[in-house]
C-alpha cells in the first residue's frame, strides 16, 4: 500500500528505531501511567513487521509481532484509540498479549501524528483490569503524545546541525589542506621553475644572435635540450604529486612484470647516465612478479633513478637490484654519491619540508619527487625506504609488502 510505503519512509528519517533508551522519553511514559493511573505505558512505534517500544514502563521486553499488537489498529485513527475491555472485544478476545502475558484488559492509544499527517506510533497507557480514563487524563495523554512528536522533531534536527557542523567542518579542512598545497605549488613554481626556464630563454635568444655560425648553434642544441629536460622533469613530478594530493584516486593493483618495467626505465636514462660517465648495473631478478599499479612503479623507478644520476659523482656506478621473501619484494636502487646528511636523512619525507638541493652537477630539483614517491606507494601497500651516509652514497629501497593481490 502506498501510503504505508510512504509512512514507513517518513519513520525511518527520524534514525529512531532500535536506539538506546532516552530520559525525556522514559519520562513521558512515567507521566503517562502516573496520569492515568496505569501499570504500563509505552511509545511504541510501527514498523514494517514489529512494533518497537522507544520507552516502556511495566513491561519487559522491546518489542512484539506488529500484527498482534493494539497500536497497529490505533495508527489507523487520529484520536485516542480506546479498548475498555479487550476480553470482550472480537477484535483482540483470542490475542496472544490478552489471553498470556501481560494480559492486557484495557488499551488507550494516542497515535503520534506528525506535522505532515504521518501516524508513526502510539504512546499509549495499558492495564490488566477493564476500566476507562476521563475526559481529563484523555486530554493529558493527547498533550503527552505531541510531546513526544516534539521530542522526536527535536532529536532529528540535533542530529542534522550535528551531520551539518562534521560537514562544514571537513570542508574547512579540505580548503586548509588545498590553500598550502596551492602555496606549494606557487612556491615551487616561481622558485624552482623559474631558472631552467630562464635558462632556456637565453639559449633560444642566442638563435636570434645574426651573428652566430651554425656549427656554434649547433653546439648550443646539447644545453638547450639538457634544461628542457630538467624542466620537464619538474613538471612531470609537480604534476604528479599535484594530482595524487589534490584526489583521492581509486588503486587498481596488477600483477607485474617488475624486471621489465625498470628495464624500460633503465633503458630510457642510460644517455643521462652516459653524460656524467655513469654507468647502470640493472641486476633486478628477471620475472619478479608482484601486484602494484604500474603508474606508480615507473614514477618511483624515474624518480630515484634520476636522483641517483643527479647524486653521483662523474665515472661511477648506480646498482639495481632485488630481493624477493615469500611475502614481499625489495627493489634496491644504490649509488656511490655524495650522500645525505643525517640532519636532510631525518626530514627527508616531511610534508613541511621542501628540501631542493643541486647534484654534483649542479642541477637542480624541486624536492618533492621523494615525497610523491612515499605518498604513492602508500597506496599501493609498498613502502620506501633509505639509508645513506654523507659522501659514501645512499641506497633507496622500495619495500612491495605482499606480493598476492590486495
Amino acid at each position: 500500500m502506498e501510503s504505508e510505503k510512504k509512512r514507513l519512509e517518513k519513520l525511518s528519517t527520524y534514525h529512531i528505531l532500535d536506539t538506546p533508551a532516552e530520559n525525556d522519553f522514559d519520562e513521558l511514559v512515567l507521566l503517562a501511567s502516573n496520569i492515568c493511573n496505569t501499570p504500563i505505558s509505552l511509545i511504541s512505534l510501527i514498523d514494517e513487521d514489529r512494533q518497537w517500544f522507544k520507552a516502556k514502563i511495566g513491561l519487559s521486553v522491546s518489542e512484539t509481532p506488529r500484527e498482534i499488537s493494539f497500536c497497529h489498529h490505533a495508527i489507523l485513527h487520529n484520536e485516542i484509540f480506546i479498548v475498555s475491555d479487550a476480553t470482550k472485544d472480537e477484535r483482540f478476545n483470542k490475542n496472544p498479549l490478552v489471553v498470556g502475558e501481560p494480559d492486557i484488559r484495557f488499551y488507550a492509544g494516542m497515535p503520534l501524528l506528525t506535522h505532515d499527517g504521518f501516524n508513526l506510533g502510539t504512546l499509549c497507557v495499558i492495564d490488566r483490569v477493564p476500566r476507562i480514563l476521563t475526559a481529563q487524563q484523555l486530554d493529558n495523554l493527547r498533550i503527552l503524545s505531541k510531546q513526544v512528536i516534539k521530542q522526536m522533531e527535536l532529536k532529528m534536527s540535533l542530529e542534522k546541525e550535528i551531520a551539518f557542523g562534521n560537514i562544514l567542518e571537513d570542508k574547512r579542512i579540505q580548503l586548509e589542506v588545498l590553500n598550502e598545497l596551492k602555496n606549494k605549488i606557487f612556491s615551487i613554481v616561481a622558485h624552482d621553475l623559474r631558472t631552467p626556464l630562464r635558462n632556456i630563454s637565453s639559449i633560444l635568444e642566442m638563435f636570434d644572435d645574426t651573428d652566430a655560425d651554425r656549427s656554434e648553434l649547433l653546439n648550443i642544441l646539447p644545453k638547450l635540450n639538457e634544461k628542457v629536460s630538467v624542466a620537464s622533469e619538474m613538471l612531470d613530478n609537480l604534476l604528479n604529486w599535484s594530482q595524487n594530493e589534490f584526489a583521492e584516486l581509486k588503486t587498481v593493483l596488477q600483477k607485474e612484470d617488475v624486471s621489465e618495467i625498470i628495464a624500460v626505465k633503465v633503458k630510457q636514462l642510460e644517455k643521462t647516465a652516459l653524460e656524467k660517465k655513469i654507468t647502470i648495473d640493472n641486476n633486478i631478478k628477471s620475472n619478479l612478479m608482484a601486484y602494484i599499479e604500474p603508474e606508480v612503479l615507473r614514477i618511483v623507478i624515474r624518480n630515484l633513478l634520476t636522483n641517483a644520476i643527479k647524486f653521483s659523482k662523474a665515472g661511477s656506478k648506480i646498482i639495481l637490484s632485488s630481493e624477493e621473501t615469500q611475502n614481499n619484494a625489495r627493489i634496491i636502487v644504490s649509488d656511490f654519491g655524495c650522500g645525505i646528511s643525517i640532519q636532510n636523512l631525518a626530514t627527508l619525507f616531511d610534508e613541511k619540508n621542501h628540501l631542493s638541493t643541486y647534484g654534483t652537477g649542479n642541477e637542480k630539483g624541486i624536492g618533492i619527487g621523494l615525497k610523491l614517491c612515499q605518498s604513492l606507494l602508500s597506496k599501493n601497500n609498498a613502502i620506501l625506504e633509505v639509508s645513506s651516509k654523507e659522501g659514501i652514497g645512499s641506497k633507496f629501497t622500495i619495500v612491495i609488502k605482499n606480493l598476492t593481490e590486495n
